[in-house]
């Protein structure tokens, strides 16, 4: 009798553990890690673990504000405009609203000085902290999987300007 009681709580144990492997295996990853994949026909960050997206188009010369054509976060947070820096993002020159979870299009964000001909600007992602409020120090940047910051490259130039007739 105790032999069969031992092999009934044996079973039972590794029925357990089959249960709990398949689960795991059937619910969505909980990491904070972004799979990202950029589409070469517009400027498009997109995870599709954690619904991410970023696009921007190029833009005119000579304007202070940047739309941003799509945003779309499962968490708070801020596009910030970033200006060239010898080819790499430098100084913050223009932040979003807080942008709830969700999809975003057609997001105005101004910018601290005009844009002029073949300017080089990067928009970014940012996490709120909870604060609502836009801080570099406080606010983390979105990363993708490798642990670069999702960011898209973008310019001012002539060449985007309509035609007049």
């Amino acid at each position: 009798m105790k032999a069969l009681l031992a092999v009934a709580a044996v079973l039972l144990v590794v029925v357990l553990v089959i249960i709990g492997v398949r689960s795991e295996e059937e619910t969505p990853s909980s990491n904070n890690t972004q799979e990202v994949v950029e589409n070469e026909n517009t400027n498009t960050n997109t995870s599709p673990a954690s619904e991410t997206t970023l696009r921007v188009n190029d833009l005119n010369p000579g304007g202070r504000e940047v739309s941003i054509e799509q945003v779309q976060m499962s968490v708070s947070g801020f596009v910030i405009i970033r200006e060239d820096n010898s080819g790499t993002p430098g100084a913050v020159i223009g932040v979003s609203d807080n942008i709830g979870p969700g999809l975003m299009t057609e997001v105005i964000i101004e910018l601290e000085r005009e844009t002029v001909n073949n300017d080089i600007l990067y928009a970014q992602l940012y996490r709120d902290n909870g604060d609502s409020e836009f801080n570099e120090q406080d606010d983390a940047p979105v990363k993708n999987s490798d642990g670069s910051v999702i960011s898209e490259t973008f310019f001012a130039d002539v060449a985007t300007t309509p035609e007049l007739e």
